[in-house]
Formats: structure tokens, C-alpha cells, sequence
């Protein structure tokens, strides 16, 4: 038998054996994780998927993402400016104007090792965002969000590497 335990609205313990921990609940084929809001877990214990989260507000959209039918989409440019996340293109913001990496690079702001060290900070960022889908799934709890937010990772995690396959010498 399964068991876990809950204080101050957590899970504070999992357990398994033939004998209940004080305060203990029973929850068979419990897929969770000790210190997660038991918000985040529905009537049986089975945990929400990512998007349930985010729709109840218990989990904020993550930024430059907005949450659709089928998952998170990632925003396209004009949804971004339009957010606030980023200025326009060619936009000045206090007197600087917004390009990206590769337009600072094409117009010569930025030294090909500083763009090449731009591209493998955002491979980091990507590599460490997927941590969560990866965990989800290979603890057996994994939702079609979390596929789905892999894939997404991996494609951009893809782009980066091939520009950084490009560039060997940096």
C-alpha cells in the first residue's frame, strides 16, 4: 500500500508498506511529489496536467507563452511586443534600439564570440527548462503538456546547436 502525508496544505511524506503513518492517506498508484500543493492533485491524487495548473491559476503561463486548447504556443513576435515582453525591431527603448542577437552580430555591435556566447546561454536556459518535462515523464506522470513542452524545447535546444555546429571555432 501507498500512504502520503499532508501539513500545511503540502504533501509532506510518501510511504509504502502495510502500515499507516499517523495522519496518513492511503492513495494506491500515487504519481507525486513530496512537497507539492495538494491544490495541484485532484479528488484521487492523481496529479492535474500543466495546463489544468494554469487555467485554475495555481501556475502562472510561463512568460512569452499563451495558453491554448491544445497546450502552450509560444507567442509570436507581435504578441510579444504587444505583452511587453519586447520592443519592435529597430524600436528605441531610453534612447537604445532593439535588435536581436543576430542583427547585432549582422551589424556589427556584437564580435562573433559574443554572439556565439548569447546562443550558448540560451542552450543553457533551454536545457534547464526541460528538466521539469523530463522528471514528469520518466516518474511516470508525465501529461501530453509536458511531450509537448519537450518537443517545443528540444526544436529551439536543436536551433541553437546547429548555429553552434556552424561556428566550431568559437
Amino acid at each position: 500500500m501507498n500512504w502520503i502525508t499532508v501539513e500545511d496544505g503540502r504533501i509532506s511524506g510518501y510511504y509504502e508498506g502495510d502500515s499507516c503513518p499517523e495522519n496518513g492517506i492511503q492513495v494506491d498508484g500515487f504519481r507525486g511529489l513530496v512537497g507539492e500543493p495538494v491544490v495541484f492533485y485532484d479528488k484521487d491524487w492523481k496529479r492535474k496536467d500543466s495546463r489544468t495548473l494554469m487555467r485554475e491559476g495555481l501556475v502562472d503561463v510561463p512568460k512569452g507563452f499563451r495558453l491554448t486548447d491544445d497546450g502552450l504556443e509560444m507567442m509570436n513576435d507581435e504578441e510579444l511586443v504587444e505583452a511587453g515582453l519586447r520592443p519592435r525591431t529597430g524600436e528605441a527603448v531610453d534612447g537604445n534600439v532593439f535588435k536581436t542577437a543576430k542583427d547585432r552580430l549582422d551589424d556589427g555591435e556584437v564580435s562573433k564570440k559574443e554572439y556565439i556566447e548569447n546562443i550558448k546561454g540560451q542552450l543553457a536556459s533551454v536545457d534547464a527548462h526541460s528538466i521539469r518535462s523530463i522528471r514528469s515523464i520518466l516518474c511516470g506522470h508525465g501529461t501530453k503538456e509536458d511531450y509537448s513542452l519537450l518537443a517545443r524545447d528540444e526544436k529551439m535546444a536543436e536551433h541553437f546547436r546547429s548555429i553552434l555546429k556552424e561556428n566550431p571555432d568559437f
